[in-house]
């Protein structure tokens, strides 16, 4: 109502304007071009007919108006005006148009009349008005057209000529039993275009400076993919408007100068052709909802079975819990006379941040020195293990508490921002602010893309599994040990399991944030997820050097910390790396590369190193740093060895920087040193010939196999927020299991099985030695 006032208003200015001139009711047959003259003080109305004999097909069901002028008018100064009148519905466009964001007039503009609740065209009357406040005569031709193939029924191609002022407006009305259904378009050139669905209701808006007021739209340079759910419009159908609009709009690159389309001398449009079809959609099928929880159901009993066999037998090749069996040792057996257990104050205070006497201070750095100076081979865990279990067990319990505490901070926010994205898209109908895979994209509630969302629910199932396993273990652990306390006393790796209700509990918010990133993927949210990734990672890299080195515990809060600045360099990549890709992949992968070299630096020194005077004194009199002979050869050329690997990765990172986002490019590279440093510790666990249970064994086979798939499904692209949208539906493809999930959410189920067995490996990889003394167990 407020559009038809304002266009009666304008109407009634230029009527005012041009004054008082002479008008004329002309009657207009349908199918029959007529031609008029129109100046300052000439105007002509024209009056629709209902005798449609001239048309050669009379089985009708709308109208289009084409009007176009010979080229002699007043330009954009003084244009031609156009006024349909139909009952309450009034539009309006002048001639020579011009779109928004075109630089080319266009002497023709067709439309597409409006009926109201869809009136039979018969018994409806439609008036013309054409007028201008050009002084001198104006020709223009004018004619009314049956639309062609105007209701689009299901499952059928129909192909338009679309240009940026001859849109195509058609009409679709939902069968009896179809809920939802998927308007997909198909563009026969990268030019752009707007695919628009919208109520049937008057006036439409087919014009590219009103399209996007109304119903829900999407920009398309070759494919356009729109899923509709009946409930949204009032009367069971919807418009399908398609109109071509500038190259800028869907393109991130310069804008290429496109050819008119010229019909006798007049320019019409860029027009194209773009093909639809309308398809149904099964709007949430049950088996594929379920097949999740019954995927991930199966691994639970199985698990808990597997479990509940192993400990009623007894069996020596334990999964998960090796603690049943031990081997029959003399219990007397120290650690060479070592003391083992001590206070506090000898090694616990030193890494624990406390404060220090001069004294205590160096009698500290002797023992770091004395640790230091010891060859790798000698060097046993009995020297590494001085604070006492409690002191250490109260430090990594932290970690779950930290884990749970980050997750709760850093989900509210982003659960209120891309609600926020969800709830502006579904309102104002913009499907550009999201990066979905269209064309397997299935709505449910105010979810437009349920499908990516549920598929993360196996990494919340296989985080509380993996919380389950660590609980059985972590209960029988402690039961064996006040059962066995004296034989327990010095065995095994010393077992922490906080940082194991960590890893679940990470792996649990994995798939929460993972979820609330699909809500509505964009770059502005990527990192929701990939944060979690970053915490999994450095987890298992915390719990893998746990293992062999449990007296030098790293503190929770510098740990997260730690996770905090790498996704700051991540996020400092994301937004610079646009505009000089080169500079900022050298500064922070060469930053990176340093933290890395700093960290295996340390490794080297088996972490006792410590920068204080009493250190340096004692470093400078030792001779052993004057000679050019290695102190630790076999951990030298682990650290070089991973240093060269950095540096080729970070030449390769920037070499590649159009090929690989920043963002992936750090977390691989942050992947890739975790797996360096478990390899290196699996090799150095066969130098020194540990035994090795059957779990330990399996389980990489499992999970290398696991991730090689995963990877490939991940590779597969469906979406890239680095282009525009109507590039990133470029790569859109249908749904690849069961009709209802693409290859990203089989990524999910992948790498979520991936991870927990590969949880399951680092739980179980030191089960060979759990009764071995701790004199006999090399550090590493």
């Amino acid at each position: 109502m407020l559009f038809s006032a304002l266009v009666i208003a304008t109407v009634l200015h230029i009527r005012s304007v041009v004054g008082d001139s002479k008008s004329g009711v002309v009657d207009i047959q349908p199918c029959s071009v007529a031609t008029g003259v129109v100046s300052r003080s000439l105007s002509i109305a024209y009056s629709l007919n209902g005798n449609f004999s001239l048309c050669p097909d009379q089985s009708y069901q709308a109208l289009r108006v084409s009007t176009w002028s010979g080229g002699d008018g007043g330009g954009q100064d003084y244009p031609l005006v156009f006024v349909t009148r139909q009952g309450r519905a009034v539009d309006s466009w002048t001639i020579p148009f011009q779109p928004p964001d075109f630089t080319i007039d266009f002497d023709g503009v067709n439309r597409t009349l409006c009926y109201n609740n869809m009136t039979s065209v018969s018994n409806s009357l439609a008036y013309v008005d054409v007028f201008t406040s050009f002084g001198e005569n104006v020709s223009f031709n004018i004619v009314f057209d049956p639309v062609p193939n105007y209701t689009l029924q299901k499952d059928t191609w129909y192909p338009f000529q679309v240009g940026a002022s001859t849109p195509q407006v058609h009409v679709f009305r939902f069968p009896d039993g179809v809920r939802t259904v998927t308007v997909q378009a198909k563009a026969s050139s990268s030019r752009c275009a707007i695919l628009s669905v919208q109520n049937v209701s008057c006036p439409i808006n087919d014009l590219l400076e009103e399209i996007k007021s109304k119903g829900h739209y999407q920009t398309m340079s070759t494919d356009g993919f729109v899923t509709i759910s009946r409930d949204v419009f009032k009367y069971s159908s919807f418009f399908v408007v398609l109109i071509t609009t500038n190259y800028s709009e869907c393109h991130s690159s310069d804008y290429v100068t496109l050819s008119p389309l010229y019909v006798n001398g007049t320019v019409l449009g860029f027009e194209q052709r773009i093909d639809v079809i309308i398809r149904p959609l099964q709007t949430a099928p049950v088996f594929p909802i379920l097949f999740p929880l019954i995927l991930f159901g199966v691994l639970y009993a199985i698990t808990l079975v597997f479990i509940a066999v192993e400990c009623l037998l007894k069996c020596r090749w334990s999964f998960p819990c090796k603690w049943v069996y031990v081997r029959k040792t003399n219990v007397s057996q120290d650690a060479d006379g070592e003391r083992l257990v001590p206070t506090d104050r000898t090694m616990g205070s030193l890494n624990t941040g406390g404060d220090h006497s001069s004294g205590d201070t160096a009698v500290e750095d002797s023992l770091q020195l004395h640790v230091m100076e010891k060859a790798e081979r000698d060097l046993r865990l009995s020297h590494l293990c001085e604070t006492q279990l409690k002191t250490l067990q109260s430090h990594y319990s932290v970690y779950s508490w930290n884990t749970v505490t980050v997750g709760i901070f850093y989900g509210l926010p982003a659960f209120q921002l891309v609600l926020s994205q969800q709830l502006l898209a579904t309102s104002s109908g913009e499907e550009d602010l999201c990066y979905y895979n269209f064309k397997c994209s299935h709505p449910v509630g105010v979810l437009s893309s349920f499908n990516n969302v549920w598929s993360n629910v196996g990494y919340f199932l296989l985080g509380v599994l993996f919380i389950i396993v660590t609980f059985i273990r972590e209960t029988k652990y402690t039961r064996l040990r006040k059962q066995k306390r004296p034989y327990f006393e010095k065995r095994g790796i010393p077992q922490f399991f906080g940082i194991y209700y960590a890893m679940g509990l990470a792996l649990i918010l994995e798939g929460v944030m993972s979820s609330l990133y699909h809500i509505c993927p964009t770059n502005a949210n990527f990192q929701f997820d990939t944060a979690f990734m970053f915490i999994i990672a450095g987890l298992i890299l915390t719990k893998v050097f746990q293992n062999r080195h449990p007296d030098i515990h790293t503190n929770s809060f510098i740990a997260f910390f730690s996770f905090a600045v790498v996704i700051f360099f991540t996020l400092l990549g994301i937004h610079y790396d646009q505009r000089n890709p080169v500079a900022v992949r050298c500064s922070l992968l060469a930053i990176t590369v340093f933290m890395v070299a700093g960290f295996f630096t340390s490794f080297y020194y088996f972490h006792r190193w410590k920068l204080s005077k009493a250190m340096f004194i004692k470093v400078f009199e030792s001779w052993k740093f004057f000679s050019c002979k290695l102190l630790h050869p076999i951990r030298f050329f682990k650290l070089f060895g991973v240093f060269v690997i950095n540096v080729i990765v970070a030449i390769v990172a920037i070499i590649g920087n159009k090929y690989i986002d920043f963002a992936t490019t750090i977390l691989t590279f942050f992947l890739l040193n975790v797996m360096l440093f478990l390899s290196m510790y699996v090799i150095s666990k066969m130098c020194y010939r540990e035994p090795w249970t059957l779990p330990p064994m399996v389980l990489p086979i499992v999970v290398c196999g696991l991730w090689a798939a995963a990877l490939y499904f991940f590779m597969n692209s469906l979406t890239d927020w680095k282009l525009t949208p109507a590039e990133s539906r470029h790569l859109n493809r249908p749904c690849s299991l069961m009709g209802f999930y693409d290859d990203h959410d089989i990524w999910h189920f992948l790498s979520a099985f991936a991870l927990f067995f590969s949880f399951l490996f680092i739980m179980t990889l030191d089960d060979g030695i759990a009764d071995w003394q701790w004199k006999d167990i090399h550090v590493f």
